[in-house]
């Protein structure tokens, strides 16, 4: 039982991730837009 368990959740992680890496561009589009990608960039240089 443990076993399906834990593969379970493995399963659920792995599309989780292909998920976020699938909407990703599309959020970084909205952020640029709505509020500005000036900011974003600001604190990258920083670094």
């Amino acid at each position: 039982i443990v076993v399906i368990i834990v593969i379970w959740v493995i399963s659920l992680l792995v599309i989780y991730m292909l998920f976020l890496i699938c909407l990703e561009p599309l959020l970084n589009k909205r952020i640029r837009k709505n509020a500005g990608g000036a900011g974003y960039l600001e604190h990258t240089n920083e670094e």
